[in-house]
């Protein structure tokens, strides 16, 4: 604790001054603690010895801006020391010394064992190679923001200014992808008439540039799927059947499914198209050189669910999320989901743009950094550019082979060793007041 506080901002000085306490912590514990009288020429030896360590270190004693973290390790290594001394004092003065030196370095031995591995990968971290993916060129987007207010989305008044607002947007935007957040327009595709069809999908028609709307795909009879469709010259809202699209997989409770037994309240809630259908597909889109693998909403929290994108033939070289967090406002949320997305991209060194309602709608490169965004709560498009990657992470490749499963039992392995060596002590003690 000690070293590792000094490494992060304390001053030895300092470091050492807290370590020197612990004799005047010993001996203001051990009274309540262990039932010891500390007489008053004891304390005033202890006052005398701290006395001293403060003249030998007055030289390196600053005082600064001192990171709370490194004070928290100081402290606890201050602690940790105090409670061994109480502890050998209260069970350990008839032990032989050769054997309780044994006991402390077994038990420093098996404590390092679990700490070494990890302490010396993140200091070895550095030396490690660090890029596992390589540039797969270029690709120019553009993110609409609409920033449409959750009140005003599935307001049937609202609908032809929405409408209006993206054909105007998507016949504006320049990128060879532009993406729209989910559900940006807040209809069935199926009750849009053939005109809007043509008029959302006419700047894609020709050439190779597409895009992918947020608009909600499917029937009464299959059900109704969060979608992003591409509008393309292959591709549009005339033949959905035939387009790409891809559909949300990860569905809300109350908001995107029912559980059994609760359609009372959802009913009660009047949520719009609030039973949907879930998305099957992962396939990614090409266009501009790129391929690109959605996801929609929250779905960016699942890692394991896009690693089947990044591994094996024809893997998808950018991510794009396409997200409606109105129903939060401007909360924390926005930042917490980009710390979603950022994670993603950093763990498969895949870059995420992302279309967002309301925010944070911008670019997350393939080491997790944001390099582009448009503030949030306005409306608008962020004209920009990201750079495709293709390659295989470590973590990319134990994912798809193992999936989450060593996690769990690791974390488990964990709980049994902290929890057996309490419940033995547990009975120990109750065995010993018995007798």
């Amino acid at each position: 604790g000690v070293f590792s506080a000094i490494a992060i901002g304390l001053p030895a000085g300092m470091a050492a001054l807290i370590a020197g306490m612990q004799p005047l912590l010993t001996a203001a514990l051990v009274g309540p603690l262990l039932g010891e009288r500390v007489t008053g020429r004891q304390w005033g030896g202890l006052a005398l010895g701290l006395v001293g360590v403060v003249m030998v270190l007055w030289e390196k004693l600053t005082v600064g801006t001192i990171p709370p973290l490194a004070l928290l390790l100081a402290l606890g290594a201050l602690l940790g020391i105090t409670v061994g001394t109480l502890y050998q004092k209260r069970h350990c003065t008839g032990m032989d010394l050769r054997t309780g030196t044994a006991i402390q370095y077994l038990a420093t031995s098996a404590v390092l064992a679990v700490l070494a591995p990890p302490v010396v990968a993140l200091l070895a971290g550095p030396l490690l190679p660090q890029s596992f993916t390589r540039d797969s060129g270029r690709l120019s987007v553009s993110l609409l923001q609409p920033n449409t207010a959750q009140d005003d989305k599935f307001d049937p008044d609202k609908a032809r200014e929405i409408l209006h607002w993206h054909r105007e947007r998507l016949g504006q935007a320049r990128g060879t992808l532009v993406i729209t957040p989910e559900s940006s327009i807040p209809l069935p595709a199926m009750v849009l008439d053939d005109s809007w069809h043509a008029a959302l999908r006419q700047p894609f028609q020709g050439g190779e540039r597409a895009a992918l709307l947020g608009i909600f795909l499917g029937d009464e009879q299959r059900g109704f799927t969060n979608s992003l469709i591409a509008l393309s010259a292959t591709s549009g809202l005339e033949d959905p059947d035939r387009a790409y699209a891809y559909g949300k997989r990860h569905l809300l409770p109350f908001g995107e499914f029912i559980p059994p037994g609760f359609g009372w309240f959802v009913s009660m809630m009047n949520i719009p198209i609030g039973d949907q259908a879930r998305g099957s597909s992962i396939a990614a889109l090409e266009v501009g050189g790129q391929r690109i693998r959605p996801v929609i909403c929250y779905e960016d929290l699942f890692a394991e669910d896009m690693v089947d994108s990044v591994v094996g033939d024809r893997p998808a070289t950018v991510f794009a999320n396409a997200t409606n967090l109105a129903w939060f406002g401007t909360l924390m949320v926005q930042d917490q989901h980009l710390q979603f997305s950022r994670m993603r991209a950093l763990e498969f060194q895949r870059p995420m743009v992302r279309a967002t309602n309301t925010g944070i709608t911008g670019v997350v490169d393939h080491q997790g950094v944001l390099v582009d965004r448009l503030p949030s709560a306005v409306e608008g498009v962020l004209e920009t550019e990201v750079q495709g990657r293709v390659g295989v992470t470590p973590y990319a490749r134990w994912l798809a082979s193992l999936g989450l499963w060593p996690l769990p039992l690791v974390a488990l392995a964990l709980l049994a060793a902290l929890a057996l060596p309490g419940g033995r002590r547990g009975a120990a003690g109750r065995a010993g007041q018995r007798q």
